[in-house]
């Protein structure tokens, strides 16, 4: 009996995780009534011996996603669509580089471009480039989507600055980001699939 009851209570709890996690998408919705978003779709597992914690899902051309759709959790910003099925996705996420973002802080209006490399991933960041050598950024300044290009909706969480310093050249400074949603232990995720400022013809690279 004793045994039973902790399966039910276990059961009760991760329930009402999910339930909670489905009103954070919810709340998602409520905030930006611009955007056009799928239900929440299980990560159904990571791909193999991917640094950048590259992922499918269980949604596919059948329910309304477009390569190159931006995929987020209920804290912030995954990665886009670049692999297509009719019923399964596969998600490159913003540790890769093969996926590049224009970002910024809406404190300061600092913009540069976040994208990710193998050594910034070891460590479950990625890297935001191109900003002024006298950078006001300070750590955990909340780093935002600006929404050039199309690709991305504007002013979506990606993650919050934990280190700043000077690219080799030292033209420039650059910023360490550590990503809002915990890209190793993804469960469900939600794709926008329409946004106020779309482009029409988006690609990878923004």
């Amino acid at each position: 009996e004793i045994n039973a009851l902790h399966t039910e209570l276990a059961d009760y709890e991760a329930t009402k995780e999910e339930l909670e996690r489905l009103q954070a998408f919810i709340g998602i919705k409520e905030k930006h009534e611009d955007y056009s978003m799928t239900a929440p779709f299980d990560v159904t597992g990571y791909l193999t011996n991917d640094p950048f914690c590259g992922f499918t899902i269980d949604g596919g051309s059948d329910d309304g996603i477009s390569l190159y759709d931006p995929v987020v959790s209920d804290m912030g910003l995954v990665g886009v669509i670049t692999e297509l099925g009719v019923h399964t996705a596969t998600v490159t996420t913003i540790l890769s580089p093969e996926l590049s973002v224009s970002a910024g802080t809406r404190a300061s209006g600092e913009r540069g471009v976040l994208t990710g490399s193998v050594s910034m991933a070891l460590n479950g960041r990625c890297k935001l480039q191109y900003l002024n050598k006298n950078t006001n950024l300070k750590k955990d300044r909340v780093i935002l989507t600006t929404g050039e290009n199309g690709l991305f909706p504007a002013g979506y969480v990606i993650g919050y600055v934990k280190e700043v310093a000077m690219d080799d050249t030292g033209l420039t400074a650059y910023a360490a980001v550590e990503p809002a949603s915990d890209m190793k232990n993804l469960s469900l995720v939600v794709v926008i699939t329409d946004f106020s400022g779309k482009a029409e013809n988006s690609n990878v690279q923004q």
